[in-house]
């Protein structure tokens, strides 16, 4: 069987470096804010459960890398968001089903929520000010998705020079 899955690297540290954090669990997109009157006066707040998602982002960036500064350049970034199979992907056996087969080999791919644009938006955020100094640093922006038995997202951010 086929796995549409990049193989895990680390590259070298310095100018030419790729920086990668891997973050287990379902992707999440980033939820729209909410906003709250208090005495007369309109709040808006970003939820919880995405201030807790972004949050994973930058401690998983801490643990892995815990004496680089923000980065300052162009930056490339690249996010593999693996989806978790369903429970009708996998037969009684523990083996897969076809169509748990064609997800694994990336003959069916992901087409639902959360959109693209909204997972970027929640690893961005969660990296701003901590990976780089501001996610407008980014020049090229690919995010994929795909299924996996092991739920997680991979970002990649590599220098644009």
């Amino acid at each position: 069987m086929k796995v549409s899955e990049p193989m895990d690297t680390c590259k070298a540290e310095g100018a030419n470096a790729v920086y990668e954090i891997v973050v287990f669990g379902a992707p999440m997109g980033k939820e729209r804010p909410r906003a709250t009157s208090f005495g007369g006066h309109a709040r808006i707040y970003t939820p919880k459960k995405t201030q807790s998602y972004e949050a994973r982002f930058s401690s998983e960036w801490n643990t892995k890398y815990p004496s680089q500064e923000p980065l300052t350049e162009a930056l490339i970034v690249d996010i593999w968001c693996y989806f978790p199979l369903l429970k009708s992907d996998y037969k009684k056996d523990g083996s897969f089903t076809k169509s748990g087969t064609r997800k694994l080999d990336g003959v069916e791919k992901p087409t639902k929520k959360p959109d693209a644009d909204n997972i970027a938006k929640a690893v961005l955020d969660g990296l701003n000010g901590i990976a780089f100094v501001d996610d407008s640093q980014v020049t090229s922006l690919s995010v994929h998705k795909r299924y996996s038995y092991k739920p997680r997202v991979k970002v990649t951010i590599s220098s644009d020079k």
